[in-house]
């Protein structure tokens, strides 16, 4: 039915809107025992990246609810393997999980290396004969592969401010806004953290590399709080994040490069210690701690989580291991996944870097930065891909405009 009157297209998307925006708020389903099909209880349920859960379940049916969208729940419960979805608008409702029990039988005895182990020569390190595979099978961005492909993107920018005081919250830029305070928090250090801005947003994301590069974002849907300049905070979070390739030899950020650990020449700069071996996504995965070899050199340190058998990347973490003197940020930290559909290539799944900055000193030159200065932690670019499509040779069913 086509609505004529333009009176009513407001009506229209508020309906619209407010039933999409409840579908990713809200989660229901059934959990049942992998092998026989009934239904357990008990499960501990996790929403997105919470280390605490929003409900442990009573019966095999669950339902939770979040203030922000829900793209991804984690299911837990003793003698279990841990269960991880993704959701979408079209998959929110009636989630059907199966949680499969762990085989006692098949764990193995694991070291855990507290302290940096000491090789006569890195042809020892087992850590290093898992990374010659890993630059032996280097792979390329699959994105690139194809000559059209669209996916949706989920994209969260947040500012937290923490390290107040009493003197912070009393400067102009809070005036009219000091309301904000009721949501302050504490950090783990128990420093004063508030949360000052937030934007999330969804979008459909066209990609054309032949015959001319050309990509387009079209926004599906936004919800943001905090701050009127909104444009202007989102713009400038996009502009302090670019897009890396674990594989390159250079990380940039900020126009500055880093040496990646997954890079051909990483063992110059970094230490590897292959800690244990984990399952991830159901794939059986190394876990190697990195770190720098000198403490003076500007890097990163943090796990690689290499394919046992395809010795891919399926994830890392990446933390600056020291203060960054560029303009107001303080230090980075990035948290990757992937998919890898071949023996070639690799899919971008997830992308969360944190940025800390202090942009409120009043010294415009600083060699050093205070720790008793008010710190903005900047969260962005938190990205989940899915149902990526792709085509290749002359199909093109999209228009792309530059």
């Amino acid at each position: 039915m086509l609505i004529s009157n333009s009176r009513y297209y407001p009506l229209f998307f508020l309906l619209f809107f407010t039933g999409w925006a409840h579908a990713q708020n809200t989660a229901s389903g059934k959990i049942v025992d992998g092998k026989t099909n009934k239904q357990i209880s008990g499960v501990e349920i996790f929403i997105n990246e919470n280390d605490k859960p929003a409900l442990t379940t009573t019966s095999g049916n669950f339902m939770v609810q979040s203030d922000t969208i829900i793209y991804k729940l984690k299911f837990l419960r003793k003698n279990y393997s841990l269960e991880t979805i993704e959701v979408t608008p079209e998959n929110a409702v009636n989630i059907f999980v199966k949680l499969a029990q762990e085989k006692v039988s098949s764990i193995q005895e694991v070291v855990i290396h507290n302290e940096k182990p000491k090789y006569k020569n890195k042809k020892e390190n087992p850590a290093y004969a898992i990374m010659q595979k890993v630059w032996e099978r280097k792979r390329n961005n699959g994105l690139d592969k194809f000559d059209t492909y669209t996916y949706k993107e989920y994209e969260k920018i947040q500012f937290d401010a923490n390290n107040l005081d009493s003197a912070f919250m009393k400067r102009k830029i809070f005036n009219k806004l000091e309301f904000i305070f009721d949501y302050k928090d504490s950090t783990a250090s128990g420093k004063l953290a508030l949360p000052v801005f937030l934007n999330e947003a969804v979008y459909e994301s066209y990609g054309e590399n032949r015959p001319a590069k050309r990509t387009k974002k079209l926004l599906v849907a936004q919800k943001t709080s905090g701050f009127q300049d909104n444009q202007i905070i989102t713009l400038t979070a996009k502009n302090l994040y670019r897009d890396i390739n674990i594989y390159d030899n250079t990380l940039n950020y900020f126009d500055i490069g880093f040496p990646s650990p997954v890079g051909e020449t990483g063992f110059s700069t970094y230490d590897y210690n292959l800690i244990d071996t984990i399952s991830i996504r159901g794939e059986e995965a190394f876990k190697i701690r990195y770190q720098p070899k000198r403490t003076e050199v500007l890097a990163f340190q943090g796990y690689l989580y290499i394919d046992t058998d395809s010795y891919a990347v399926l994830g890392a973490t990446l933390k600056s291991t020291q203060k960054i003197n560029v303009n107001f940020i303080n230090g980075i930290s990035t948290e990757l996944e992937y998919d890898n559909p071949d023996e070639n290539t690799f899919l971008p799944r997830k992308v969360i870097t944190e940025i800390e900055m202090t942009p409120f000193s009043k010294k415009k030159v600083r060699k050093a930065l205070s720790p008793n200065e008010p710190l903005i932690i900047l969260n962005t670019s938190l990205t989940s891909r899915w149902k990526i499509k792709f085509s290749k040779g002359r199909k093109r069913n999209m228009k792309i405009n530059s």
